[in-house]
């Protein structure tokens, strides 16, 4: 994961055309997964060179962040989840825009309301239990798709 990550791009796939700035702060939370061998132990991301992030979260408390999706389509973020303080919302970039979506193109298993209850959760249980709870969910998903690939494989 690169949070507050200094990416390298270049200066025309910036918003606004005119900016001549190089460097862009992603102060959403970045997440590199089918990705993530292809930048692991970088310290600075170099997008003319190096894939954009897989996934971006962005949390809307204090500020909207949907002015950033030109940004995220422009370097090619797949996948953007937007959390306003109620709900998770999952956007996936389909032909230069993003989309919304219910279910996670990164995640396949996981929809924005189960993304929104695990939020709603982690606000009412004791940090381990919850982490707990998440950790039990992820890795019976795993055991799901294992089993699935194999009756496939057959």
């Amino acid at each position: 994961m690169h949070t507050l990550t200094e990416m390298v791009l270049p200066a025309e796939q910036l918003t606004p055309p005119s900016q001549t700035s190089q460097r862009l702060i992603l102060h959403g939370a970045c997440f590199y997964i089918q990705n993530e061998a292809r930048v692991h132990g970088k310290d600075e991301i170099d997008l003319a060179v190096d894939p954009p992030p897989d996934l971006v979260i962005e949390i809307d408390i204090t500020s909207p962040s949907l002015n950033k999706f030109p940004i995220y389509a422009r370097i090619g973020v797949p996948e953007v989840w937007r959390y306003d303080g109620r709900q998770m919302q999952m956007f996936a970039l389909a032909t230069g825009e993003y989309v919304h979506i219910e279910q996670s193109t990164v995640f396949p298993r996981l929809s924005s309301a189960l993304a929104t209850h695990f939020l709603e959760e982690s606000t009412k249980l004791r940090s381990t239990t919850w982490l707990r709870r998440v950790r039990e969910w992820a890795r019976a998903q795993r055991k799901t798709s294992r089993r699935t690939k194999k009756r496939t494989a057959h």
